[in-house]
């Protein structure tokens, strides 16, 4: 399962680092916001969705395309060095997501061994689904780290 797991630090103390994350993240939004705002063109609002409890937090990136590979982010903040605050990350793909590449690995590799040991295509139907899994998590998550280190850096 693609995981990705950081630290930022910043110069914030921590109670003003929660106002900064407080400030990009915004409640879960409904069926219906999530439906209207599909439809919608730029940037309303914050960025990320989700819950902040005491000094954790579970949010995602609000995006207005698909993207089943978008990780979940969970994080923590404490007083890090020098007074400032340093925020733990890991992010991981939705389970959702990892069980339908399973049973796609499964189905793909149960037709395999059905085929002729010559078929040159192989390598085609196993890597690529791994090259865009890791392109649309990593792509994601790097973005979202920086959001989080922009945040925190006013």
């Amino acid at each position: 399962m693609p995981v990705y797991v950081t630290t930022i630090e910043s110069p914030l103390p921590p109670s003003e680092a929660e106002k900064a994350l407080r400030a990009i993240i915004r409640e879960q939004r409904t069926l219906s916001e999530r439906v209207s705002d599909s439809f919608s063109w730029g940037s309303q609002g914050p960025p990320f969705e989700g819950t902040i409890d005491g000094q954790r937090f579970r949010i995602r990136r609000i995006i207005r395309y698909r993207n089943s590979f978008r990780p979940i982010i969970r994080g923590s903040y404490a007083t890090g060095p020098a007074a400032g605050t340093e925020l733990q990350l890991t992010m991981h793909v939705n389970p959702f997501a990892l069980a339908l590449l399973i049973v796609w690995y499964a189905v793909v590799l149960g037709t395999l061994a059905n085929v002729p040991a010559d078929w040159s295509g192989w390598w085609f139907i196993i890597f690529v689904p791994v090259v865009m899994t890791l392109g649309a998590f990593f792509g994601e998550a790097f973005y979202a780290r920086r959001l989080i280190r922009q945040a925190l850096e006013r």
